[in-house]
């Protein structure tokens, strides 16, 4: 988030629905307020006021220069100003080396060209885990999951899954708002917020069972045995209420990129229950939409997580 409303205060509040370009002209009205309150404010405001007038000239030059990497939204009476993709200045100051490594599971090809057009290499290495030690099972439920399904039906599914694999301590990623609809069905399971993901996380960890995890796709270690049953119902999908993820998904090639968004998500929830060579876990994905995706961006996808894929 570059910029709010709330910079201007009460007095110099934006204009409801105005078009990107109109943010650009509004941002400059306001710059100009700025720049004369700095000029005759005392020494302490005048400060604070410089920052803001410095601020927002840069929000409006980057909108100008390159408006197809901004999106707006308001949330309520403010203005929010975000990048949908990494500003030019960033990537510049990033780039400003002799070389540059990337190290990541999750990092294709196409997220390096969006970046620059200068050559690079992209290496694809085996993994030290032994694919039989990471298998991802996908096992479609009979019907496609979505955010209209009945919440039974998802727990039909979660509880066919965990009786096939019984008495492992299991990971369920869901979303926050899928773990609350979920819990009623599940029994007795942990549940986490995003206030005591870490309370719950240190409780799995020492007795185990079954964890409805939300926005735990990222960040959590689950080593050795405290996880070898990894529970994915439904493809963690981008919420297309999102601007940013509306306007992302718009522009050219727009949906491969929501796409491959999707399978990244994926990767990383596998990724959470088998750590090191030495670790196991079974990995069983329930969204039928799963193959299609791997099928059609297959030449995209890192060898080691393709190979740990079979489909039932």
């Amino acid at each position: 988030m570059l910029l709010t409303g709330e910079s201007f205060g009460p007095k110099y509040q934006p204009k409801p629905n105005m078009s990107l370009l109109e943010v650009a002209d509004w941002l400059g009205e306001k710059a100009n307020i700025f720049l004369r309150l700095m000029r005759e404010a005392d020494f302490e405001r005048g400060i604070h006021y410089n920052l803001t007038y410095q601020k927002i000239k840069r929000v409006r030059q980057a909108i100008i220069d390159e408006p197809e990497k901004y999106a707006h939204t308001y949330e309520g009476k403010r203005l929010v100003v975000f990048p949908i993709y990494p500003p030019k200045r960033l990537v510049e100051s990033l780039l400003e080396c002799s070389k540059l490594i990337l190290l990541s599971a999750t990092l294709y090809k196409s997220d390096i060209s969006k970046l620059t057009d200068k050559p690079f290499g992209f290496l694809d290495l085996d993994s030290p885990i032994h694919k039989d030690r990471r298998r991802v099972i996908v096992d479609p439920a009979p019907i496609q999951f979505n955010y209209q399904t009945d919440p039974k039906l998802v727990a039909v599914w979660i509880r066919k899954i965990l009786n096939k694999y019984p008495h492992r301590n299991t990971i369920i990623h869901v979303t926050y708002d899928w773990g609350r609809k979920l819990k009623p069905h599940l029994g007795k399971v942990l549940i986490n917020t995003k206030d005591n993901k870490s309370d719950v996380l240190r409780k799995f960890k020492e007795k185990g069972g079954v964890w409805l995890a939300g926005g735990c796709a990222e960040g959590i270690d689950l080593k050795g045995e405290s996880c070898t049953l990894n529970i994915i119902p439904i493809l963690p999908r981008p919420n297309l209420g999102d601007p940013i993820v509306r306007k992302r998904r718009s522009l050219p090639g727009g949906q491969q990129a929501y796409d491959l968004t999707v399978l990244r998500k994926l990767q990383q929830q596998v990724g959470r229950s088998t750590r090191s060579e030495k670790d196991y876990s079974l990995i069983v994905v329930g969204d039928k939409e799963t193959g299609r995706l791997i099928k059609k961006y297959s030449d995209k996808l890192s060898k080691t997580f393709l190979e740990s894929i079979e489909e039932r």
